[in-house]
């Protein structure tokens, strides 16, 4: 779960191991918005919290397994790759007190999070190549792109924010 690259044993792009993940990821993405569809706004932005808090969370686990594996000089320690602005606009999305960064973040959520997450899905290039599925770098990438799927519909389909 915690090993270093190999492309040997890695999952690999479009492989049948990530189309069953995909599937399994559009599964609980679908499964999630079917019952969460009737949550009150109040609810909405405890997800986005909660969501936020532990994509956050992951992404320190995953410069911590870097850090530890690779060395300290292969750690990104300020992540600045498009989908990463999930975690900054989650935060943003979260300030009500200040209505143009709360906008700012949502419409991220809406729009760049889907579409990011999209491109990732059609190209998994970030460590699909290198890991095996059951590694915890395939497992937070694939549930990290489906959670910004699911928030951006989730906003979406309750009305939370109309852009």
């Amino acid at each position: 779960m915690f090993t270093q690259r190999n492309k040997e044993t890695a999952c690999g792009m479009w492989s049948t191991t990530y189309i069953i993940a995909l599937c399994i990821v559009i599964v609980l993405v679908v499964v999630g918005l079917i019952l969460s569809r009737h949550m009150s706004h109040k609810a909405v932005y405890r997800t986005i919290l909660i969501t936020t808090i532990i994509a956050i969370l992951t992404e320190i686990g995953k410069m911590i397994f870097i850090g530890v594996t690779y060395g300290i000089e292969e750690v990104e320690f300020l992540p600045l790759y498009f989908c990463s602005l999930f975690m900054y606009c989650g935060v943003f999305a979260c300030i009500k007190k200040v209505k143009w960064l709360e906008t700012t973040g949502l419409s991220f959520l809406v729009m760049g999070g889907i579409i990011g997450a999209i491109a990732f899905f059609c190209y998994p290039d970030a460590c699909i190549p290198n890991y095996p599925i059951y590694h915890y770098m395939c497992l937070r990438t694939m549930l990290y792109h489906g959670a910004m799927i699911y928030i951006g519909l989730l906003i979406t389909i309750t009305g939370y924010y109309k852009p």
